[in-house]
């Protein structure tokens, strides 16, 4: 392991997402930094392996969280497309969003489905398809 840098300029945090594109560029989005039940919501890129970042986003439009996944789409038609699933903003959390433009804006990803065959009951959830 080597050291990149030893004080980030993002908010210390845990429970963050963490993901690597395929031009090699790590991002962190959202995270716990000990206050409150929600959690953060911005966005940071580094475009040198994690020596220097800049901030995406300071405030995205999903809500502030923790414990999600951040993932990137490495190949298909949606080549680069990143995504942010769940998480906890105090509450758990089953949405999806995603980002063409490498995190500087996000889309809420809906779709219809049925919750269970033998109900009847439609909620809107987000889609899984790309």
């Amino acid at each position: 392991w080597v050291l990149q840098t030893a004080s980030a300029p993002w908010t210390p945090r845990k429970f963050m997402g963490a993901a690597a594109d395929d031009q090699g560029h790590l991002f962190v989005a959202g995270g716990y930094d000990g206050t409150g039940s929600g959690g953060l919501s911005d966005v940071w890129r580094s475009e040198d392996g994690g020596k220097t970042w800049s901030v995406v986003l300071r405030a995205a439009p999903w809500t502030a969280r923790h414990s999600h996944s951040l993932t990137p789409l490495l190949g298909g038609a949606a080549k680069g497309r990143l995504y942010i699933l769940g998480g906890s903003d105090g509450r758990l959390m089953h949405d999806v969003w995603f980002s063409d433009d490498r995190g500087a804006t996000w889309t809420l990803m809906r779709f219809t489905h049925t919750r269970d065959l033998r109900y009847t009951v439609r909620e809107d959830r987000a889609s899984w398809t790309p």
